[in-house]
């Protein structure tokens, strides 16, 4: 009986180091995986803006004058909405 429950308590034992080695492991494994992932999306060569030329920004201030007039002309003429009640 004694040698039956000597081998019990060390089955048990080894048991809840492999389970815990093997949580280690993948705790590990995880956080490895999710750095690497967060160093890609943090990569400066993928997030750095786009270089502007004068053009460019002449064209975007250009159809944001264009936007402008029109916003403009319908503040000072809006357009007639329909009534639906008549």
């Amino acid at each position: 009986m004694r040698i039956l429950s000597i081998y019990y308590w060390r089955t048990l034992i080894c048991a809840a180091l492999l389970l815990s080695f093997g949580a280690i492991f993948w705790g590990w494994w995880e956080f490895n995986a999710t750095r690497a992932i967060l160093d890609t999306r943090n990569d400066p060569a993928q997030s750095q803006a786009p270089i502007l030329t004068r053009k460019m920004v002449e064209d975007a201030i250009d159809r944001f004058a264009v936007r402008k007039a029109g916003y403009e002309q319908l503040r000072v003429n809006p357009v007639p909405a329909p009534n639906p009640g008549q």
